[in-house]
């Protein structure tokens, strides 16, 4: 994941909903931005826009991701998900226990369960990623802000 374009902070005790607007349009290969539930570079879950351009059902291009990497190694899917917007993203993260349940929205009303993730690790930190492709080329991600609640859904 890396931690040039990462800021995090404590996770709070217990359950809890992150919540973000997210403006960012990937167009190669490992370009991310997104909500992400942090412990190290080789444990955290993340959940954002990405590109992928591996063969389906494990990418759809500029779409919605759902990652948890414990140990460097993926656990579970990665939900990839198609979405009529393709610059713009509303991200959810509701944590109940060890389980984490990512969402999107197009219009930060109406949710949609992306996928679950069960970790077995302690996931201290909570914040927010930008990642570049393998040739480091820049690209622009906004964030509209954070919002960290009691859980919901």
């Amino acid at each position: 994941m890396g931690g040039k374009n990462l800021a995090l902070q404590n996770a709070p005790t217990g359950d809890y909903t992150v919540q973000t607007r997210l403006l960012f349009t990937p167009t190669s290969k490992y370009q991310k931005a997104g909500l992400v539930v942090y412990r190290d570079n080789a444990n955290y879950l993340m959940l954002g826009r990405a590109y992928c351009n591996e063969s389906p059902p494990t990418c759809v291009g500029n779409g919605i991701y759902f990652d948890l990497v414990e140990g460097n190694t993926g656990v579970g899917g990665n939900y990839p998900m198609s979405t009529t917007k393709t610059s713009e993203a509303y991200l959810r993260i509701v944590r109940r226990d060890n389980i984490y349940a990512g969402y999107y929205s197009e219009d930060g009303t109406h949710w949609t369960l992306v996928g679950v993730h069960t970790a077995s690790v302690v996931l201290p930190y909570l914040g927010l990623t930008a990642v570049s492709d393998l040739a480091n080329a820049q690209i622009p991600a906004d964030f509209d802000y954070v919002d960290i609640a009691p859980p919901s859904n």
